[in-house]
């Protein structure tokens, strides 16, 4: 609304007729010789009149189409000029305002009780100083100035219309409406329920006390919702939860009725309704309502209710609150003849609530229930449904006094927290980069359109920025945070707060509370802040931080970067090639889907790769990481670690720490690194590294290769062709199934082959080494060496040292090699060589063939058909057998023979003047001895 000094002094009123106070008029700066408008302020004064009669005849105040009254002096005027000029009044405001509800009674009082318009056109006061309604002052300029009037009646409803000029409302009166139009406004509520429409242009509107709501328009608005306070009602569903709605209830009687008989109630099918009136069927005593409803146990036993609900969600979820009475009608004794159900399902048939009843307590009384139940987001509509399943015809539950209604609380359903945000206020920026705030209240904010800057204020409040990209800060409370379209920025603030970030790349920082972070569509980044926060990332390539406490984060879709800070976080890659960092704390990390690269940082970490081929880091601390699926790089860092490869051809590295390694399946490397390592090839033909330390490795299925490393290692080679390197250090190594091939390394080493045809050797060290089942190769190597070959067809050699070599069962082959060695030939046709040193040979069960070779050697032919052949040296032959060829090789000549000397049954010493002395004793009395001598001649 505008007044305008036309050339003829008259007023021109170009928008709603408007009233103004003595010092709305003195604002004005009016000419003096034109009559000031001057509002009856307090109930019961005059509505209107006119002071200083001194304006010229046919000076008039107009609207645009014609004048509403013409300017009177007081010799003219009187009781019949005023309501001369208050009809014309009323005529032109319910033709200029056809919405405005009054009549000529309440005009009569100025029922209108605030108005305010711009002024354009007049002079002002250079000294004169005005503040706008949000606080700042500003000087009054042409096109700007503020008019307002009050009264103490008040209709039911106040709208105040702008014009489409710069305006500034100030509102004085409860539960207003006031429209800005287009312009660039300055509003303000009151302290009242206030509906603030801006309109186009740059405005500011202030809702001031109450729960307003405020809709911004277009433009780069500032929105200021203030104080607002809870709504105390209660919004009931449910429809005739009583029940009394039902007919002539004045009797003691029992019925049964269909659907269209009772109002707001159905049944399934054919089914009944069951009633009991005044007392009926000698249940508890009836004080709470003359009209009960009946649960038959076998017939009539299900009754139920649809409910409309989408008014309550229609932008959030909501809670409800079910409240019944309920009682035992049992037959005789029987108390379970009255259980019941009670269940309630969305449109889709989601169950949403459900609970039974066994109700077996007395039937002397009533007893109330009082649950909640959570409605989701869309929600429709919903359907109550109470069924009896008792066991027992004509007895059941009595139900009376449903009802169910909206929570204005907080409540906790099924461990779950509905936090109630209250009635306060509502503000709508629309089109354009508004600015808006909450201030104190629950309030509800929603910027539309345009780059929009909100700020929720004290409060749990509910933020939506809408398309653009907006700026949402929830300050303090517990707030709700939705971006929207564009790429926005929500700071929760203090509280317990949600922020989603909707379509587009925002930034969400949650700050200080246990937090609840949506990163939605589009590259996010997420920062959890102080406390217990969730951070889920959703679909694109984001970026989330949990900051200090113990925070859960999930990337979602694409390839996203995760840190979790300190605290003991838990964190989830989802789909993508994800980057996760737990930093401190004992953190749980998994990398699901993709090529992820996981550090668990300091403190003790549980690591899940997941699908795909990951890089997976313990770091410091005593960390457990499984690769799960795909080829995956595993490495411990420092500490006791525990690490899995899963499936996939996996690379473990233990590194610094007593860890253990498991390889799982495919073909993996294990390095166990420094400490003593526990490493477990699995299936696969795998390679295991103990490296430094006293190492377990095993190799499990598979063609492995186990390497011990330096240390006192122990390794099992396990099924399969395994290849076994004891390194450094007394090592135990056991090939287990499959020809292996083991080497002990330096040191002392214990070695068992097992079963398969191995090839074992001791290397340096004094080694003991059993070849088990199976033909094996036995070397001992340098050292003093023990070498077993067990069952089988086995080969031994002794090498350097001084040897032991048990040839076991088969037909062994056992050489002794430099050093004096001991050979046990065992069951079986052996061949045993003593090569150089005094060594001792016995052949023992079978067949033998046995050498001493140089030295001065004690052969034992054993059981069977032995060959004997002392070589070079004072060689000592014991015959075991009945008969035994014995061979003296190198023999030149043979001078002397003493036979008068030799026993009959045995050849005590043959000598001669150029090879050594040959003892042969008998271990049996019917020993045949044969000679052969080569290269000899007997004098």
């Amino acid at each position: 609304m505008a007044i305008v000094q036309t050339e003829d002094d008259s007023l021109v009123l170009n928008g709603d007729i408007f009233f103004v106070d003595d010092e709305g008029a003195e604002a004005l700066e009016l000419p003096e010789d034109i009559a000031n408008i001057i509002a009856a302020i307090e109930s019961g004064d005059d509505p209107l009149e006119l002071e200083d009669a001194e304006t010229a005849a046919g000076e008039s105040l107009q609207s645009g189409s014609g004048p509403i009254f013409t300017g009177f002096n007081e010799d003219g005027g009187g009781e019949d000029s005023r309501q001369s000029i208050l009809e014309s009044l009323f005529e032109r405001i319910v033709e200029l305002n056809p919405d405005l509800d009054i009549t000529r009674d309440q005009f009569d009082f100025l029922a209108n009780n605030s108005f305010s318009s711009s002024q354009r056109s007049f002079a002002n006061n250079d000294d004169a100083q005005n503040t706008d309604p949000l606080g700042d002052d500003e000087e009054p300029g042409p096109g700007f100035a503020t008019l307002s009037a009050s009264v103490d009646d008040s209709p039911e409803e106040i709208v105040i219309r702008g014009t489409n000029q710069d305006d500034v409302i100030d509102g004085d009166s409860p539960d207003e409406t006031i429209y800005g139009y287009q312009g660039d406004d300055n509003l303000r509520g009151s302290n009242g329920d206030d509906v603030i429409k801006a309109g186009n242009g740059e405005d500011r509107a202030y809702g001031d006390l109450g729960d307003d709501t405020i809709y911004g328009g277009r433009g780069a608005d500032t929105l200021f919702g203030d104080t607002g306070t809870n709504a105390t009602n209660s919004s009931e569903f449910s429809v005739n939860g009583d029940l009394e709605a039902w007919g002539d209830d004045s009797r003691r009687r029992w019925g049964l009725f269909d659907d269209d008989q009772v109002e707001g109630w159905s049944t399934p099918d054919d089914v009944k309704i069951e009633f009991q009136q005044g007392g009926f069927g000698g249940g508890p005593a009836n004080d709470i309502s003359n009209t009960i409803m009946e649960l038959d146990s076998t017939a009539n036993s299900t009754v139920q209710q649809t409910i409309d609900v989408s008014s309550l969600t229609g932008n959030s979820y909501s809670a409800l609150e079910l409240n019944f009475d309920y009682a035992n009608r049992y037959k005789g004794g029987n108390t379970e003849t009255s259980q019941f159900s009670v269940e309630i399902t969305d449109q889709d048939g989601i169950v949403l609530f459900s609970q039974f009843f066994d109700n077996t307590q007395p039937n002397t009384q009533f007893e109330n229930y009082q649950g909640y139940l959570i409605i989701p987001e869309g929600t429709e509509n919903i359907t109550v449904t109470f069924s009896g399943e008792g066991a027992s015809d004509s007895y059941g539950a009595l139900i009376d006094n449903v009802s169910l209604t909206e929570v204005y609380e907080d409540v906790e359903v099924d461990g779950v927290l509905y936090e109630y945000t209250g009635n306060a206020d509502v503000i709508y920026g629309g089109r354009g980069a508004d600015k808006i705030f909450g201030e104190s209240g629950d309030d509800q904010l929603h910027g539309n359109r345009g780059n929009d800057d909100i700020n929720g204020g004290t409060g749990d409040d509910i933020l939506k920025g809408g398309r653009g990209s907006d700026e949402l800060h929830g300050d303090e409370g517990d707030d709700q945070l939705f971006g929207g379209r564009g790429q926005d920025e929500l700071q929760g603030g203090a509280g317990d707060d949600l922020l989603n970030g909707g379509l587009g790349k925002d930034e969400l920082y949650g700050a200080e509370g246990n937090d609840t972070l949506i990163g939605g569509k589009g590259a996010d980044s997420l920062y959890g802040g102080a406390d217990n926060d969730t951070l889920k990332g959703g679909r694109g390539n984001d970026y989330l931080k949990g900051d200090s406490s113990d925070d859960t984060l999930l990337g979602g879709l694409g390839k996203d970067e995760i840190q979790g800070g300190s605290g003991d976080d838990t964190a989830k890659g989802g789909k993508g090639a994800d980057t996760i960092y737990g930093a401190s704390g004992n953190d749980t990390l998994h990398g699901n889907q993709g090529a992820d690269r996981i550090f668990g940082g300091s403190d003790d970490d549980i690591i899940f790769g997941g699908r795909g081929n990951d890089y997976l880091k313990g770091d410091a601390g005593n960390d457990t990481v499984n690769g799960g699926l795909g080829a995956d790089v595993i490495k411990g860092g420092d500490g006791d670690d525990t690490l899995k490869g899963g499936k996939g051809n996996d690379d473990l590295e233990g590194d610094i720490g007593n860890d253990t390694l498991f390889g799982g399946r495919g073909q993996d490397d294990l390095d166990g690194g420094e400490g003593n390592d526990v490493l477990n090839g699995g299936r696969g033909n795998d390679e295991l590294h103990g490296d430094a330390g006293n190492d377990t490795l095993k190799g499990g299925l598979g063609n492995d290769e186990l390497q011990g490393g330096t240390g006192d290692d122990l390794a099992y080679g396990g099924k399969g062709a395994d290849n076994i390197y004891g390194g450094s250090g007394n090592d135990t190594l056991h090939g287990n199934k499959g020809a292996d091939r083991i080497f002990g390394g330096s040191d002392d080493d214990i070695i068992f082959g097992g079963r398969g045809s191995d090839y074992l050797k001791g290397d340096a060290g004094n080694d003991t080494v059993n070849g088990g089942l199976g033909a094996d190769i036995i070397k001992g190597g340098d050292g003093n060496d023990t070498l077993y070959g067990g069952k089988g067809n086995d080969d031994l050699e002794g090498d350097a040292g001084n040897d032991t070599l048990f040839g076991g069962r088969g037909s062994d082959d056992l050489d002794g090699g430099e050093g004096n060695d001991i050979l046990n030939g065992g069951l079986g046709n052996d061949e045993l060589h003593g090569d150089a040193g005094n060594d001792l040979l016995n052949g023992g069960k079978g067949d033998d063939e046995l050498q001493g070779g140089e030295g001065n050697d004690t052969l034992i032919g054993g059981r069977g058909a032995d060959q004997l052949f002392g070589a070079e040296g004072n060689d000592t032959i014991l015959a075991a057998a009945a008969t035994m060829l014995l061979m003296v090789a190198w023999v030149m000549t043979l001078s002397k023979v003493d036979w008068a000397t030799i026993p009959s049954q045995a050849v005590k010493a043959m000598t001669s003047s150029s090879v050594a002395k040959v003892t042969i004793r008998s271990l049996v009395p019917t020993t045949t001895i044969f000679f052969s001598v080569a290269k000899a001649t007997i004098a």
